[in-house]
C-alpha cells in the first residue's frame, strides 16, 4: 500500500486537508470523522483493531467490499431471507465465477 501523504490534526477535522491532497480513500479509527469525510464526497472507511491478531501477508492487501444491493444486485439476500444460509451458501458456489449484476 503505497501511502503518498500523512498528516497529523491533533484531534481536528482532516477535510481541509483530505481537499487539498485530492484524497481518493480515507481511513479512520474515528467513525465521527470518517462521516464527515463521506458526507463531504471523499471515500472513507472506519478502521477496527481485531480483538485477536492474526498473521497476516507483508505483502498483499486484502479488501472486502460490502455490496449489499448498493453495489450489486440482491439476489443473494433474497435467497437467504426466504431459504436460510445453507441454500444462501449453496448459491454463493453455484455462481462464484458468474459475475454479480449492477442494481
Amino acid at each position: 500500500l503505497f501511502i503518498e501523504r500523512f498528516c497529523m490534526t491533533g484531534g481536528n477535522s482532516p477535510i481541509g486537508y483530505l481537499k487539498a491532497y485530492h484524497t481518493n480513500l480515507y481511513l479512520s479509527a474515528d467513525p465521527v470523522k470518517v462521516r464527515e469525510a463521506l458526507e463531504e464526497g471523499i471515500a472513507a472507511a472506519t478502521m477496527f483493531t481485531p480483538e485477536k491478531m492474526t498473521e497476516v501477508s507483508e505483502t498483499q492487501l486484502r479488501v472486502a467490499f460490502d455490496g449489499d444491493a448498493v453495489l450489486f444486485s440482491d439476489e443473494s439476500e433474497r435467497i437467504y431471507k426466504a431459504h436460510g444460509l445453507d441454500k444462501f451458501f449453496e448459491h454463493e458456489k453455484a455462481h462464484e465465477n458468474k459475475p454479480l449484476d449492477h442494481v
